[in-house]
């Protein structure tokens, strides 16, 4: 996960898969899901593990997810087969949820306060100088 142009994310089986952009006919959906995700991340004040407790944003994540095309990385390379990312898979690494979702500018030491837009949001070209104000505005 070290470029928004080139993003992977490790299963809990450890398998590692590449992240594409969304589809034309999701990204309004995308859009909206990732920007109320984020929102509900710093009204909880970047209490990842608070937020998993509250069902409607497990279901956010999960429809979220379910509109992000993966494929497999085996060997160095990018299989050909798209499948979507699976929640179930991720969920359990919240460093790894709040750099795709919520904020990219956590640092090493779980430090949150530098204020970034998600890579997911970077992958996809949402205006990023206008998400962090609308985000922080909302707080």
């Amino acid at each position: 996960m070290k470029t928004f142009n080139n993003i992977e994310v490790v299963y809990s089986n450890s398998h590692k898969y590449h992240i594409n952009r969304v589809s034309n006919e999701n990204f309004q959906s995308f859009a909206e899901l990732l920007e109320k995700i984020t929102i509900q991340y710093y009204k909880y004040d970047g209490a990842i593990g608070e937020m998993l407790q509250v069902p409607e944003i497990v279901e956010d994540f999960e429809n979220l997810c379910s509109i992000i095309p993966v494929k497999k990385v085996q060997g160095g390379k990018i299989g050909k087969e798209e499948e979507f990312l699976d929640w179930e898979m991720i969920r359990d690494n919240w460093e790894q949820l709040v750099i795709l979702f919520c904020n990219s500018g956590l640092t090493e030491d779980r430090d949150a306060t530098p204020i970034a837009p998600p890579l997911l949001a970077k992958l996809n070209f949402l205006s990023t100088s206008k998400w962090v104000q609308k985000v922080v505005s909302q707080e």
